[in-house]
């Protein structure tokens, strides 16, 4: 599920030496293990952020070996020159001189399907220099270089700067993907299936959840049902469309009933324009997730976490972007016309959408929150969680009211 967070969470970080000493000496093992990491000393912080993920800051340095040592190690320098030559992590080759620590970011996944994909997307944008670069990825593991800079919610800024900064990187991030043939591996975002298994696993939580709970849920799966009516019917005339404009190519005849009937589709697809904003959505654009760097004036941002990313109308995006960081309806004029100076594709963006998209995520992030407070495992969290959830459930009060 989405990794989220409060817009007050900011970075904490424990110490191997002083808290879960156990758990952080297990993580060590783990990673020694990784042919990045093989014959370097780690020192490992856990990062608390409200990922859903465990998430890693990691200190390397080069074990210094030597006499017999050498012979001991002789299998870790192989895969230290199986890993330099696969380009994986940034080797060093000096046996007996201790280096300068080296940063990284580790990241373990629940499972091996999430981290792939997020593997997939991170790779591609970190070879467009939208994303820090990969490492190494094995199984349940992500490696990734660490930069240095602060997180956008850290910073203090406006809302309304906040907004700029979060919709050019958005907008970047929607550029980068050619929906024709980068997105194999993305699969369409179903908001009702999303929303079914999220009040699935509070039952099996045995969270309960009032009357008044269940109306809002209920709308929201009345919205997502009807905006996702008009994306597959946008998705089956657009295929439509192309089928028939290949064979009219093909043929080179151009009859006066497929002029009328194309006349008559594209009139459909005007119709549906807020359906045809189709692109690959990050899913949780949270302050949290974006890197800033600043040159003179200039302020840019780095996207990063992509476990969310799916096919979706852009204007879900915008939506959660809203409700994830509880930006004010007021602003979602200024949202959406900050979104298109940036996009270099879309000119129109439908503004009911958006708002219906961002009550729709609010629930969905309301529910996400009180099935982590409701996990037994997330006793140290709780009260945090609880209080997440019920600031993204006044969210989507406010919203509905606004509908």
């Amino acid at each position: 599920m989405n990794d989220k967070q409060s817009e007050h969470t900011e970075y904490s970080e424990q110490k191997s030496n002083k808290s879960l000493p156990r758990f952080i000496e297990s993580v060590n093992t783990e990673l020694s293990r990784l042919s990045c990491f093989v014959g370097k000393s780690l020192e490992i912080i856990k990062i608390n952020s409200g990922f859903s993920q465990q998430v890693f800051k990691v200190s390397t340095v080069e074990v210094s070996v030597s006499g017999k040592d050498k012979d001991k190690d002789k299998h870790k320098r192989k895969e230290k020159d199986k890993c330099r030559e696969n380009k994986q992590a940034n080797c060093s080759t000096s046996p007996n001189t201790a280096l300068e620590p080296e940063f990284y970011i580790a990241k373990r996944f629940s499972d091996k399907t999430t981290a792939q994909l997020e593997a997939f997307v991170q790779r591609f944008l970190a070879d467009k220099a939208l994303s820090p670069k990969i490492i190494y990825c094995e199984g349940q593991w992500l490696v990734s270089e660490f930069i240095d800079k602060p997180l956008l919610s850290q910073l203090t800024l406006s809302e309304e700067e906040k907004i700029t900064i979060a919709t050019s990187a958005l907008a970047k991030f929607h550029r980068a993907f050619n929906i024709a043939t980068d997105t194999r591996n993305i699969t369409k975002l179903d908001l009702v299936s999303v929303l079914s298994e999220l009040v699935s696993e509070l039952k099996e939580l045995e969270v309960g959840l009032a009357e008044s709970d269940q109306q809002l849920i209920s709308k929201a799966v009345s919205f997502a049902k009807a905006l996702q009516h008009d994306v597959d019917l946008f998705s089956i005339q657009s295929k439509a469309s192309k089928t028939k404009a290949s064979k009219v190519k093909a043929s080179k005849v151009e009859t006066s009933n497929s002029m009328t009937d194309c006349t008559a589709t594209n009139k459909s697809h005007r119709q549906l324009q807020h359906s045809a904003n189709l692109v690959v959505v990050h899913g949780d654009l949270n302050y949290t997730n974006l890197l800033v760097s600043q040159t003179n004036k200039d302020i840019d941002a780095c996207v990063i976490d992509f476990e969310s990313v799916a096919m979706a109308p852009v204007e879900y995006d915008l939506g959660m972007l809203m409700a994830i960081n509880n930006v004010p309806l007021s602003l979602t004029s200024l949202t959406v016309k900050n979104y298109l100076k940036s996009s270099l594709k879309l000119r129109k963006i439908n503004l009911e959408e958006v708002t219906r998209y961002a009550f729709i995520s609010s629930i969905i992030n309301w529910l996400w929150f009180l099935g982590q407070a409701g996990d037994k495992f997330n006793n140290s969290c709780v009260e945090n969680y609880k209080a997440m959830a019920l600031k993204q459930k006044n969210y989507a009060k406010m919203v509905i009211s606004a509908v």
